[in-house]
C-alpha cells in the first residue's frame, strides 16, 4: 500500500477511532452502572469490576496479538468485535434483563474488544505522524473523544437503558468504519521503522522512495 497517505486522512482515522473506543469504554465500564444499577451498590461494583476485568485480561492477549496480526486486520477485529458484541447485550435487555450474570459475561467480552481497540490506537497514534509534529497531533487526536465523552456523560443521563445501549452500538459502528477504510487503504506497521511508518522517509529530499535512511 502507498505510505504517502496525507496527514489529515490519518488524523481523521485516528480521531474517529479514538471517539469510538474512548467513549464506549467509559460509558459501558462506568456510566451504565452509575445510571442504571446504582440502586444496588453490589451490582454497580460488579459492573465496574467485570468491565475492567475483561479489559485487563484482553490486554495480555493484545500484547501478543499486536505483534503477530497485521494491524489492519487487528483494527477490524477490535472494532468489528466491539460492534457485534453489543448485539447480544441488547438481546439480553430484551429477553433476560434480570439475569445479571449473563450481563456481566457479555460486558466482559465487550470490554475485551475495547482493550483490543485501545491497543490499535496506541500503535497507530505514535507511529503515523512525523516526528516534528507527533506530540501535537496525538494531543489533537485525543481532544475529540475526551470532550465528547464529557458531553455524553451528561446527555445520556436522560436516556433509557435501551437508548444507552443503542448509542454504544452506533459508536462502535462509527469506529468500525475507519478501521475498515484503513484495512483497504492503509498499511501494516509490524516491525516497521518509525520513519517508514510515519512516511518521513518519503518526505526527505534526495532519497528515492523506499530507500532507507541512516540507522
Amino acid at each position: 500500500m502507498d505510505r504517502l497517505i496525507g496527514l489529515w486522512p490519518k488524523f481523521t482515522v485516528l480521531a474517529v477511532l479514538g471517539v469510538s473506543q474512548y467513549i464506549t469504554y467509559g460509558l459501558m465500564a462506568y456510566v451504565v452502572g452509575a445510571y442504571y444499577f446504582s440502586s444496588s451498590p453490589l451490582t454497580y461494583n460488579y459492573v465496574i469490576m467485570y468491565a475492567n476485568l475483561g479489559a485487563s485480561v484482553a490486554g495480555l492477549l493484545a500484547a501478543w496479538l499486536v505483534r503477530r496480526l497485521d494491524i489492519r486486520s487487528f483494527a477490524v477485529l477490535a472494532y468489528g468485535g466491539g460492534y457485534l458484541s453489543m448485539v447480544p447485550i441488547m438481546l439480553w435487555l430484551a429477553l433476560a434483563p434480570n439475569n445479571m450474570d449473563l450481563f456481566y459475561a457479555l460486558l466482559f467480552v465487550n470490554m475485551a474488544f475495547s482493550e483490543f481497540a485501545w491497543a490499535v490506537r496506541t500503535v497507530l497514534e505514535p507511529t503515523l505522524f512525523p516526528t516534528n509534529i507527533r506530540a501535537t497531533m496525538i494531543g489533537l487526536v485525543r481532544v475529540a473523544p475526551i470532550a465528547l465523552y464529557s458531553a455524553l456523560t451528561y446527555i445520556t443521563s436522560s436516556f433509557s437503558l435501551w437508548q444507552f445501549l443503542l448509542l454504544n452500538l452506533f459508536l462502535w459502528f462509527v469506529g468500525y468504519a475507519p478501521a475498515a477504510w484503513w484495512s483497504g487503504h492503509g498499511y501494516d506497521l509490524r516491525l516497521t521503522r518509525l520513519e517508514s511508518a510515519s512516511g518521513e522517509l518519503h518526505l526527505r529530499p534526495g532519497r528515492p522512495s523506499g530507500q532507507p535512511g541512516p540507522a
